[in-house]
């Protein structure tokens, strides 16, 4: 399958029944994306948001929560960690869930839970790579928490050099993971090159490698 920059993804199009991620044993195909991605977008546009804190701990849902907030023109916040009251600790407008976890009381701070879509919410045009952002955060072992802000540009620049390296050797994939997408390597190497590869993403990150064997 060719390589598409995000930017470009629902632009450019795949096949509508190609497999772009599964959440409990249930695949999402790219048709089925593209409605999630344009229905929260929508929803988030509607709620005003501009600073989305992303917390959906699923990272087939965090695929939809990232793509939606970009294409709802917000900035995207990742913590460092989904833990009770994380919200209180960044400047975000809005927060963006799933059922997994618990989005808190925030007063004053809109609460969206990401849906699975309907048909009819609207196109989804080329996003400018240059003007999209993510901010996420070290995990603070070993010393205070830093913020690292990326465009969609470094991190399509980045996604393509991870795939001349290393796509021939691996593609076609299906993509697991021990490291949450909010972590600095997981949105490279296990949300933002597998969608722009077109492999498909498991949603349930293993935190050992026996329970994934």
């Amino acid at each position: 399958m060719s390589f598409v920059p995000l930017s470009k993804l629902f632009a450019e199009g795949r096949d509508a029944t190609a497999p772009v991620a599964s959440v409990a044993g249930r695949t999402i195909d790219f048709d089925a994306f593209t409605r999630a991605v344009a229905w929260n977008a929508a929803r988030l546009r509607e709620i005003g948001c501009r600073r989305g804190l992303l917390v959906a701990k699923d990272c087939a849902l965090g695929a939809v929560g990232l793509m939606a907030l970009l294409h709802a023109k917000a900035t995207v916040i990742l913590p460092q960690t989904l833990q009770p009251g994380v919200q209180d600790r960044f400047d975000a407008d809005c927060i963006v869930g799933d059922e997994a976890v618990s989005i808190g009381d925030a007063p004053g701070l809109p609460h969206h839970r990401l849906e699975a879509g309907q048909a009819g919410a609207g196109r989804l045009d080329a996003l400018d790579p240059s003007a999209a952002a993510v901010e996420l955060y070290t995990a603070g072992s070993t010393g205070p928490s830093k913020r690292v802000i990326k465009t969609l540009a470094d991190m399509e620049t980045e996604a393509a050099e991870i795939h001349a390296t290393l796509g021939a050797s691996l593609a076609p994939a299906t993509v697991y993971a021990t490291v949450p997408y909010h972590h600095l390597y997981g949105l490279s190497f296990r949300l933002v090159w597998p969608l722009c590869a077109g492999w498909p993403i498991v949603g349930k990150t293993y935190q050992y490698w026996e329970a994934l064997a």
